[in-house]
């Protein structure tokens, strides 16, 4: 059973765990699951940035800020661009291809939300229990 990583929002959560239970047994889907999961994330970082915003500016927008430093930022288009080409099926490859570009979103989707919301509420739990 997958697990999902620590303190996310449960939008987020619930789209995450979508895609890692679909990675082998229907990818495409997954690969729009983790898409969808990094805009919930991405939407709940910077509550500044309202309206609709494509996923690609908000990325950039929030690199822009220092809320996303290059790699989170190269690996989110990256999410982004491929969960886009799965929900338009262009051309992903084989069904092996797309297995594994799925497996590889999950990851890559997986160390995003560890650095935008474990690793924080991690830290910021440790001071607690320092000051406590």
């Amino acid at each position: 059973m997958p697990d999902a990583p620590r303190h996310l929002p449960d939008d987020v959560e619930v789209l995450f765990l979508e895609g890692a239970r679909g990675a082998k047994q229907t990818p495409h889907s997954a690969c729009i699951a983790f898409r969808s999961s990094l805009e919930a994330a991405l939407k709940k970082l910077d509550t500044e940035i309202s309206g609709r915003v494509s996923l690609k500016d908000r990325i950039d927008r929030l690199a822009a800020k220092h809320l996303l430093p290059p790699a989170i930022q190269d690996w989110a288009h990256h999410i982004r661009d491929m969960g886009n080409d799965a929900a338009h099926a262009d051309g992903l490859g084989t069904k092996e291809e797309v297995k594994a570009l799925a497996q590889e979103l999950e990851g890559f989707t997986r160390y995003v939300l560890l650095y935008l919301f474990t690793l924080p509420r991690e830290i910021e739990l440790a001071r607690q229990r320092r000051a406590g």
